[in-house]
């Protein structure tokens, strides 16, 4: 169940790519600096929307330096998190051991553990 406040942020932010992309459309183009300018920032926005439609409350569940660790290794969705091993996470720049307990905790709250992801992978190989 999504929180109601990331639904809302989630609906406002689609609501401002659609404003943006109808700003650049409208907004007459004064030369390449300018178009780049408008390009960047719809990038920008559809980058946030990105991260926000595949990231996950489970991040927000976990202490801040597990998350920000995390957000760091480019882990952002459960999935993404399962995918991995204690040992590969432990490769992450500033995840200790006690990291690691808060995250694979995160994850049996929630029915998952580290690895879940890889060994679905390789049973569909055999």
């Amino acid at each position: 169940m999504l929180d109601k406040d990331f639904v809302q942020t989630r609906q406002e932010l689609v609501r401002l790519l659609v404003v943006a992309r109808q700003t650049a459309d409208a907004l007459p183009s004064f030369g390449k600096d300018h178009w780049r300018s408008k390009e960047s920032l719809l990038r920008e926005i559809e980058s946030c929307l990105w991260t926000i439609k595949h990231a996950s409350p489970f991040l927000d569940s976990l202490p801040e330096r597990a998350a920000n660790c995390l957000r760091r290794g480019g882990l952002i969705s459960v999935d993404q998190v399962c995918s991995k091993t204690p040992e590969q996470l432990l490769e992450i720049v500033n995840l200790g051991q006690v990291s690691l307990r808060q995250i694979q905790f995160a994850l049996g709250r929630i029915g998952r553990s580290l690895g879940d992801c890889v060994e679905e992978v390789a049973d569909g190989a055999q």
